[in-house]
């Protein structure tokens, strides 16, 4: 269904797997997740503040919570 809908599909770059590395390495008192990590990058390179999630370090990364 979400292919055949107006979904639209961010993939994750280069430049995402490089800075979800760096947020990993700089932020070290957190136990973010790669996934967490690259789901930040593609967050902050479309400058998405919002997000809809029950995951806790997305709160702790600074970003504003709907669940």
């Amino acid at each position: 269904m979400i292919f055949a809908g107006t979904t639209r599909i961010i993939r994750v770059s280069e430049k995402d797997e490089t800075r979800a590395r760096e947020l990993i390495k700089r932020i070290s008192d957190k136990e973010y997740s790669y996934t967490d990590a690259t789901s930040f990058a593609i967050m902050e390179r479309l400058h998405i503040r919002d997000v809809f999630t029950l995951d806790k370090h997305f709160g702790q990364y600074g970003l504003h919570l709907f669940s």
